[in-house]
């Protein structure tokens, strides 16, 4: 959280669109983050002096009645005379009139360490014990950061698409300068505390520990005794209390305006990363753009289209083509993966679950997605569907982000958008370009070339006095002119917007494009299983593990829409798992299970409503 809203304020500071694209998103300052703190200093300097108070504390005398026989007794004190006159159990007997008792109240004194400053000690070590706790957390966060940034950079030797290679080391540049100190800053500051902590954990077997009143509320302003004034180790102590007080109220302090502006931060740092999604897909600004805001739309282009993108108030941002709306990125401000009940997170996937026609994102660590079950793991980090964890910690927020967004923006055209349906009554030649439907409907299966529309002139031409053939020759052509525009979205290579290919149409309703610039291949293939059509995309050179969500963050980033077969392949496009029903053509024999949480339901035909991200 208080990254978020650091890495925002930063931000916040540039004016123009060429500053904040290029900045930094990943954890800032790792190295100071790593830095030992003012307290950290403190308690290493004193941690002699609080375990020699907690191993021979002072004591004060206090004396305590115990029951015991009469023979032990030292001191009986008068309530003791008065308890035997009322409990005759305790007699012994009656010898010559006199009262012989067999058990009395004896006075004993002991040792007391129970008092103001012991408390102190004791309840300084069970706090630094948590400060040092929290420590090590945010320094294993750091370090998780850090080991992703160095995987990735192991990755750039890879074999994958050389589109992600370039964007994978761009971002990899930017993100830390000198990753060799980093790791060598926490690496250092989390052996200290590590050894600093398994001293105070020592501790609690010794006197104070185990005799100090821990639980009961002390305040924060430490109380001058003689003890914390005169006595050299406890003054000591006192100090380091002290020293904690002030930092857990500036922690308190910068918690609360963390709290107060998170809302905020992290609805920007979403809009801020969902542009830079926006780019990796093909998108441009439309000249220097502020940050992203409420009320402030930004606009991007690709081969003509252009996408406007509006923030509301409730931090929501809505892409639209032409006025039409086609998704929300919805940012939630709490953790969907933090430890909690299973009915509760069953409660909160349902809820996200019946949004539809929206992005999810939430603030998510990869060790908390770890201690989830497979089933929840998988909805809960699903590009199809929608949900995506992103956080600063995490390097790969940019491209898990923008393979979401590739669902909206460009599979669900594929789905939705082809073929394309005509009206029309004229005289169509034999040809593979089109197929005719019934009540004179026309499926457009591909652009016709120039022989092909020649062919179609040729086989409406009418005599000079029968003008309606010509006018409905025109009308269909006008037709085709739209039906050009619509099929050019599906043609146009996904992954570089320059590149054009040849759609060659397929049996279901199916196509096929190659880009003849990087030879990336995409379409739609039919299923054999569910009889749906679901989305692909290819990339040349491209190696994808399928594990789960982070390892095809890792292989695939954004240049992927169906998953590929697991089994190997030699051919330079391989088998796909239907998006819809999870099936894949050569399984069980590929190795290829059924994953929980993977089945979808069937989205509309063609000529219908865009299929929904989350089934």
């Amino acid at each position: 959280m208080t990254v978020v809203v650091t890495v925002v304020n930063e931000l916040r500071q540039h004016d123009s669109s060429g500053k904040w694209l290029g900045a930094n998103l990943f954890v800032p300052d790792t190295s100071a983050r790593a830095s030992l703190t003012e307290l950290d200093l403190a308690a290493l300097e004193g941690i002699d002096m609080l375990a020699d108070v907690c191993r021979r504390p002072e004591a004060r005398l206090d004396h305590k009645t115990h029951l015991v026989r009469t023979g032990l007794a030292r001191r009986v004190p008068p309530a003791g005379l008065a308890r035997l006159a009322s409990h005759s159990e305790d007699w012994g007997g009656i010898e010559h009139g006199e009262l012989k008792p067999l058990r009395v109240l004896s006075t004993r004194y002991v040792d007391d360490f129970d008092f103001y400053e012991n408390r102190v000690a004791a309840q300084l070590v069970d706090r630094l014990d948590e400060h040092l706790r929290k420590r090590l957390r945010e320094l294993a966060l750091l370090a998780a950061g850090i080991a992703d940034l160095e995987e990735y950079d192991r990755a750039l030797g890879n074999r994958q698409s050389w589109r992600k290679h370039e964007r994978t080391a761009r971002l990899i540049a930017t993100a830390v300068e000198d990753r060799t100190a980093s790791t060598a800053a926490i690496r250092e500051s989390a052996d200290t505390f590590t050894k600093l902590r398994t001293r105070l954990r020592i501790l609690f077997g010794s006197t104070v520990m185990r005799q100090a009143n821990r639980r009961i509320r002390l305040p924060l302003r430490l109380v001058r005794t003689n003890l914390f004034v005169n006595e050299r180790r406890y003054r000591k102590v006192g100090e380091l209390w002290e020293t904690w007080a002030v930092h857990e109220t500036a922690t308190a302090d910068r918690r609360r305006e963390d709290d107060a502006g998170f809302f905020s931060a992290y609805n920007t740092y979403v809009a801020l990363l969902t542009i830079r999604a926006l780019i990796i897909l093909g998108y441009a600004l439309d000249g220097d753009t502020p940050l992203p805001g409420v009320d402030v739309p930004v606009r991007l282009h690709r081969n003509g289209e252009v996408l406007v993108c509006t923030i509301d108030r409730a931090g929501c941002l809505t892409i639209s083509v032409e006025g039409k709306a086609l998704t929300r990125v919805v940012p939630l401000c709490h953790n969907l993966t933090a430890p909690v009940p299973d009915n509760t997170r069953r409660k909160w996937i349902d809820q996200i679950c019946s949004v539809e026609n929206a992005i999810i994102v939430y603030p998510g660590v990869r060790d908390e997605r770890r201690q989830l079950t497979p089933e929840v793991w998988s909805v809960l980090h699903s590009s199809q569907r929608g949900i995506v964890p992103i956080s600063p910690v995490e390097i790969e927020g940019e491209e898990r982000l923008a393979r979401a967004l590739r669902w909206p923006l460009q599979a669900a055209r594929y789905v939705s958008g082809y073929p394309v349906v005509l009206l029309s009554q004229v005289k169509l030649p034999d040809a593979d370009w089109y197929r005719v439907g019934a009540r004179g409907k026309v499926e457009i299966l591909r652009r016709p070339d120039d022989a092909e529309f020649a062919a179609l002139t040729t086989a409406n031409k009418s005599d000079p006095p029968r003008m309606r053939g010509d006018n409905e020759l025109r009308h269909f052509i006008d037709q085709l002119d739209e039906a050009d525009r619509r099929l050019a979205v599906l043609n146009t290579c996904p992954l570089c917007p320059n590149g054009r290919a040849v759609m060659t149409a397929r049996p279901d309703d199916t196509f096929v494009c190659r880009c003849d610039s990087c030879s990336t291949t995409w379409g739609l293939n039919p299923c054999g299983n569910c009889h749906e059509r679901y989305p692909f995309l290819w990339p040349r050179n491209a190696v994808v593990d399928t594990e789960h969500g982070d390892r095809l963050d890792m292989t695939a980033g954004a240049d992927l829409l169906a998953e590929p077969c697991a089994a190997p392949s030699d051919h330079p496009v391989p088998r796909f798992r239907c998006c819809w029903c999870d099936h894949c053509a050569d399984a069980p024999n590929c190795g290829c299970t059924p994953r929980p949480g993977h089945t979808f339901a069937p989205p509309g035909r063609s000529g219908g409503d865009p299929p929904k991200q989350r089934r």
